[in-house]
């Protein structure tokens, strides 16, 4: 359970970081 989270937190992350290099 506690790796699941992590795995969905990185994906925010990495949604995030990609959103971020687009508006760039």
């Amino acid at each position: 359970i506690e790796k699941r989270k992590q795995e969905d937190e990185w994906k925010q992350v990495r949604q995030q970081e990609e959103h971020f290099e687009r508006v760039k």
